[in-house]
């Protein structure tokens, strides 16, 4: 009884031996990978959301101060929202003290990273332009591996556009990165050969182009065996020294740059060791406290800061790649429903406008349903026109200068030439009806002047009363009149100017609209002081 229910059992097992065989080759060998892949992802599915989920929400706990970049770029990534209250910290931080914040020039593209992370305007942080600083770096004369490879990032993160007139080129810089490849092994150097975290980070930064651009694939293919070949039968990846070797953070870049460009971390033959794939052996440093260890110890009980953060983006990665989301983990926006800027037109490209008018600039963004339609104005010359945020043109004072308008979204621009010229009659004219008694040295001298409004409108205005040193036009003291005159008016006013004993100076009388804009509104009267 027992032997015929052994050769039952092994005329099944053939059966299903054969069944298997003949079933991979009618699927074929890439049907048949699917297959493996989606059993791959049954069993780990579960597993990478509910640590993702874990970290993340410890990190959410933290105060905003104490939120690292990588935290908040992870946070990001993994769709969380991160608090204002961050933002503020970093525009703060860049404000107080700039040159700490960007010791190096790594430092703009992971700031521009965790910005973008955050939901946030990278082109107005703490005062500054993070995408038109990065753009002003000079990439020939870095050399760091790591500030070309975060500069790609950085700018692929946000689908960020190259500011007009920079010479900031991608595509040399990504020249540049594969100059940098050590020939003989395939990878990219540490201080002591080929250093397997570096390499895996640039593989990320190279992996918008690994598919479009050949010389990068065939590096990155040949980078890919160099990496393997960093990691031991144990699984354990060999760094510069023994403080970087066999650490969690080498498995996660690793698993990073895979699922930038689209191979499984948890298939690939050249990384599995002793039945284990890098999934297996990045979860090998997970910690009690729920985070992951730099290197493994006795206890795993504490985690390590970075090592959490690179896992989190590690984990973070792999569940795009499962969901079939292409791409590195730091293309932190949805590029699907953008819709970019073409260009931008002005209605005019040539006014002319009188002092203290006011125009309104009209614009229009290409096409209308354009994602992002901000603009940022400026004027060549404040002291002629000056343009606010909503293109309101103010003349100033006779001449010519342009006003331009650039889209926040691809830096599309348009000019337009103002002319300024002087008005016919001021708004307000000023009359001096001080005696000559009045003016001279040492004396308190009442000032008297009739101010007529010129226009129909009543009109607010400050009256200045200023006393000049006539040797270097320097103003030594002045009286502030608030007033408001009855359109076809006219109002006298007075105030008593203290003069020197001994000098030569005059006084001048002039209006404004306000001590915020300044816009003048009146002649100068000049008196001189004998």
């Amino acid at each position: 009884m027992k032997v015929k229910w052994k050769n039952y059992i092994a005329k099944l097992i053939i059966f299903s031996m054969i069944f298997i065989n003949i079933s991979v080759s009618i699927l074929g060998f890439s049907q048949y990978e699917v297959l493996a892949t989606e059993c791959i992802k049954n069993k780990y599915e579960g597993k990478v959301n509910n640590k993702i989920n874990e970290i993340s929400n410890i990190l959410m706990r933290k105060e905003s101060k104490d939120l690292s970049d990588w935290e908040a770029i992870a946070l990001g990534a993994a769709g969380k929202k991160i608090s204002e209250d961050y933002l503020k910290e970093v525009d703060k931080k860049i404000r107080e003290d700039y040159d700490d914040t960007f010791r190096v020039n790594t430092d703009y593209g992971r700031i521009i990273l965790a910005v973008t992370a955050a939901d946030g305007d990278t082109t107005n942080i703490g005062g500054i332009n993070l995408i038109n600083k990065l753009c002003e770096i000079n990439f020939k004369k870095d050399h760091n591996l790591f500030a070309k490879t975060f500069a790609i990032i950085a700018m692929e993160c946000g689908n960020f556009q190259v500011p007009t007139n920079s010479n900031f080129s991608k595509e040399k810089i990504v020249e540049s990165i594969l100059s940098k490849k050590n020939q003989e092994t395939g990878g990219w150097n540490g201080i002591n050969g080929v250093d397997p975290d570096t390499t895996a980070m640039t593989i990320t930064g190279l992996s918008s182009y690994y598919e479009k651009n050949s010389d990068v694939k065939e590096t990155v293919d040949d980078a890919i065996i160099a990496l393997s070949k960093t990691m031991d039968e144990n699984g354990e990846f060999k760094g510069s020294d023994k403080t970087t070797s066999a650490s969690s953070e080498s498995v996660s870049q690793t698993i990073i740059a895979l699922c930038s460009i689209g191979k499984d971390p948890a298939t690939h033959k050249d990384f599995i060791r002793k039945d284990k794939n890098l999934i297996d052996l990045l979860f090998e440093f997970e910690t009690a406290d729920g985070g992951f260890s730099h290197q493994k110890d006795a206890k795993m009980e504490d985690s390590n800061g970075m090592a959490t953060e690179q896992g989190l983006l590690a984990l973070i990665a792999y569940k795009n790649f499962i969901e079939g989301k292409k791409g590195s983990v730091y293309l932190l926006k949805n590029f699907d429903n953008i819709i970019p800027v073409e260009k931008i037109l002005f209605e005019e490209d040539e006014i002319t406008l009188k002092e203290n008018e006011k125009h309104i600039l009209k614009a229009s963004v290409i096409p209308e349903n354009a994602s992002n339609k901000d603009i940022e104005w400026t004027s060549d010359n404040e002291d002629i026109a000056k343009v606010d945020i909503k293109g309101n043109i103010t003349g100033i004072s006779e001449g010519t200068t342009v006003i331009t308008a650039i889209t926040k979204d691809g830096n599309k621009m348009a000019k337009c030439k103002v002319k300024i010229v002087k008005n016919e009659k001021n708004i307000i004219e000023i009359v001096n009806l001080t005696p000559n008694s009045e003016l001279k040295l040492g004396n308190e001298a009442e000032i008297q002047v009739k101010a007529i409004n010129n226009f129909k409108e009543d009109k607010n205005f400050i009256l200045i009363i200023a006393l000049y040193n006539e040797e270097d036009n320097k103003m030594i003291s002045y009286d502030l009149i608030e007033g408001m005159i009855n359109g076809g008016e006219f109002e006298n006013f007075k105030t008593k100017i203290e003069i020197p004993t001994h000098g030569k100076y005059n006084i001048k009388v002039f209006a404004w609209d306000d001590m915020e804009n300044m816009n003048s509104l009146s002649n100068r009267i000049d008196m001189k002081i004998k």
